[in-house]
């Protein structure tokens, strides 16, 4: 079976289960933290696109940049011409608003990187819209395309988001509330 979906959310919390993905190309695997960094190379060998970046839930309490993993993230995004940046963003939720500063930084840093080294983005976003959109303005037009996956914003985001060219992708989450997301997914261009 050949299907003319990628996988575009794929972490290494079910890296192990890699074998069911075998009928789905391209497959692109989000790193979360340094931690995650060498199981996204070693499965890179594996006709596997990798994506480095330092998830919002990962974020550091200091500045980002003056931590280790914007170092071995540098490296990796260096080393790599064909990797991408992600999974990276900003989740203000009530488990992890309490460092919003850090996140900020850190997302903004990994835009940084993107633009510097023309590389794609993936992209995590929960309750942080309008901080999202800010920071996403401050870069635009990025170098290279960007994907907000499991999307469950507002439509005025959706509109937003798809005149900076960005791409959009559903989960099941984004099916949880039909009442809210059919209307927003409708919107969604096909392409």
């Amino acid at each position: 079976m050949d299907l003319s979906y990628p996988d575009l959310h794929l972490h290494i919390s079910v890296s192990a289960e890699l074998n069911i993905h075998k009928q789905i190309r391209p497959i692109f695997l989000n790193a979360t933290s340094v931690e995650d960094f060498s199981t996204v190379e070693q499965a890179a060998a594996q006709d596997i696109h990798p994506f480095y970046g330092i998830h919002p839930w990962y974020t550091e309490d200091r500045p980002f940049k003056d931590g280790r993993s914007y170092d071995e993230l540098v490296r990796r995004v260096s080393d790599n011409k064909f990797c991408g940046i992600g999974e990276c963003g900003l989740d203000f939720s009530q488990k992890y608003r309490h460092n919003r500063e850090n996140q900020i930084n850190s997302f903004e840093s990994q835009l940084e990187l993107a633009f510097e080294y023309n590389r794609p983005l993936s992209i995590h976003c929960v309750q942080a819209w309008g901080q999202l959109v800010s920071s996403l303005k401050r870069f635009t037009p990025l170098p290279a395309p960007f994907m907000l996956h499991s999307f469950y914003g507002p439509p005025e985001v959706l509109h937003q988001l798809l005149e900076m060219n960005a791409y959009i992708s559903l989960s099941a989450m984004s099916l949880r509330n039909l009442t809210k997301s059919a209307p927003v997914i409708r919107k969604i261009p096909s392409d």
